[in-house]
């Protein structure tokens, strides 16, 4: 039985959802706004498939219990969206294979803490907060950011 191809915006109905993760099935379109209900939710996982148009920051201003947010290849343009620093739960970030415009927000090194950092550098964890980003260089490559405290 086919899926739908894209997300209904009554998920926003769905506010105790704690995951979701929707990869590898095609769906399709612009992410539905209604998903900013979600207040609930720690894993959105929407990797994968083709959904389209800007990633609008406004659909994480209410996931404050977010903690993974993999949105890697997709469709999406524009900016990477600077509201992603709110989210103070976060520990994984990927945005990498879509095709983002201008520059890596400054805003970015706030972010606290990244999962996406090489085992190499896990011993950052013990610093004073530092970020680094390093941008995708191909559309089947992830953006990774990774923040580090720095200090002793």
């Amino acid at each position: 039985m086919p899926l739908f191809d894209s997300i209904s915006p009554k998920i926003g109905l769905l506010n105790k959802l704690v995951n979701i993760t929707i990869t590898n099935v095609n769906f399709s379109g612009g992410l539905p706004l209604e998903l900013a209900n979600l207040t609930s939710i720690k894993v959105f996982n929407i990797s994968n498939n083709v959904f389209r148009g800007n990633f609008s920051g406004q659909i994480v201003l209410g996931m404050i219990q977010l903690e993974t947010l993999d949105a890697y290849n997709n469709n999406f343009t524009g900016p990477l969206p600077t509201e992603i620093v709110s989210l103070k739960n976060l520990k994984h970030l990927t945005f990498g294979g879509n095709y983002f415009s201008g520059e890596i927000p400054e805003c970015y090194s706030e972010i606290q803490k990244s999962t996406t950092t090489p085992e190499s550098w896990s011993e950052w964890d013990a610093l004073d907060t530092r970020c680094f980003i390093e941008p995708p260089h191909r559309k089947d490559s992830s953006l990774i950011v990774m923040c580090a405290k720095e200090g002793g």
